[in-house]
């Protein structure tokens, strides 16, 4: 029958392309690991001249090597340097190495199965006119650039399966201030991209006289039949861990709007997002031995110790909030009720009523560790202890 025949005749050419596109991708992929990669040293000038171009500030490569098992080659490239426009060294990268993922043939584009960093040295730098310049690159400069742009850079970023970043560390000068100069050592990223989920986890060690090695994570997914760097659509959860830091250390780098002397303090936080809104936070705060002095004529508050949870929660008629102490301790003053205060806010007003009573919350955490620790979820948050019933009411001035 004709219509058997013609049926034959579209499926024969359908395999016949498809061969045909199978035998062309085999071909590309052999002259790449063949043709092309061995003498990638020899392309080095050239790629200096393209990355430069891209990036906006001179780039320089000490030199490139392949490794290859099997299909999925390896780029090796050693003691890369940014250069700002004064000619210092604003980025270091004593070792790049970055597997490329056989998704590239499918997709026509570079994606990579692992770009791991190691050794990064990064010098963040604010100028004297409040210019922001981050590896050598003013950002005010670079807000010239279009949306398109950064949208198709920030599409190919949160598209590459893993991302690690291992023993960095950052440098921030602040020529406006005038402050110190501030380091994080021992800088840890991690980044894994799936289909719709982008996990990220970053740990970092501040000087001594700021505290401990602190924790940041976040977990978010992207809605269905989105672009990957529309990140102001993700839904997730951020997580802050720092277990201990000196808080006076803030006001050299931050303008605060009281008088902060001495003190240490540790911070838990838990900040769930939803299309670039936050809809609800959860923070367990210790201080202990911190000085406040919130006017100058004031006389300053001493406070031995101080700790609790602060919850707060946001919908389209308003925010709410409601704090739980676990006590505290004021020097030169008896100690204070431990208390239990719930507010709720909304557009048009600040606060409407704060009840309190008699209770002790618990400000402990559960921890769990994940199989993978470099991109972990967030921990679990434990629920305080109920409340005791009400004994009066208290507006607020």
């Amino acid at each position: 029958m004709p219509w058997r025949r013609g049926l034959q005749l579209a499926w024969k050419a359908v395999v016949y392309a498809g061969l045909s596109f199978l035998c062309l991708v085999v071909l590309a992929w052999l002259t790449l690991q063949w043709g092309i990669l061995p003498h990638i040293e020899d392309w080095r000038p050239e790629l200096e001249r393209h990355a430069s171009r891209a990036v906006g500030v001179p780039v320089r490569i000490g030199h490139i090597s392949v490794r290859s098992s099997s299909w999925i080659p390896a780029l090796d490239l050693r003691d890369v340097v940014l250069r700002d426009a004064s000619g210092a060294e604003a980025l270091r990268l004593p070792r790049v190495s970055a597997a490329l993922s056989p998704q590239s043939l499918l997709v026509l584009s570079p994606r990579l199965a692992q770009l791991y960093i190691e050794d990064a040295r990064l010098l963040v730098r604010r100028d004297a006119a409040g210019h922001l310049h981050v590896g050598g690159l003013d950002l005010a400069a670079r807000a010239t650039v279009s949306s398109a742009d950064e949208a198709a850079t920030l599409d190919w970023f949160f598209s590459q399966e893993e991302i690690v970043l291992r023993r960095g560390a950052v440098r921030w000068i602040d020529e406006q201030r005038a402050a110190p100069a501030l380091e994080l050592t021992d800088v840890d990223v991690v980044l894994r991209n799936g289909l719709r989920s982008h996990d990220m986890r970053v740990d970092a060690t501040p000087p001594a006289a700021w505290g401990d090695r602190f924790a940041l994570r976040a977990r978010t997914r992207q809605p269905l039949f989105s672009y990957a760097g529309d990140w102001r659509r993700w839904t997730g959860t951020f997580y802050a861990d720092l277990p201990r830091g000196d808080v006076a250390q803030l006001k050299r780098h931050v303008d605060l709007p009281f008088q902060l002397d001495g003190g240490q303090g540790s911070l838990r936080l838990w900040l769930d997002f939803q299309n670039n809104h936050w809809r609800s936070a959860t923070a367990d705060v210790q201080l202990n031995g911190v000085v406040v002095r919130l006017a100058p004529q004031v006389a300053p508050l001493a406070i031995a110790h101080a700790g609790g949870r602060l919850t707060a929660s946001r919908d389209p008629g308003g925010w709410r909030w409601r704090p739980s102490t676990s006590g505290s301790r004021r020097r030169a003053a008896s100690p204070g009720p431990r208390a239990t205060c719930g507010c709720r806010g909304s557009r048009r007003r600040r606060a409407s009523s704060c009840a309190w009573g008699g209770a002790r919350s618990s400000a402990g955490i559960a921890t769990r560790r994940s199989r993978r620790p470099p991109a972990s979820r967030p921990p679990p948050r434990r629920r305080p202890r109920p409340a005791a019933p009400c004994r009066g009411t208290t507006s607020p001035r």
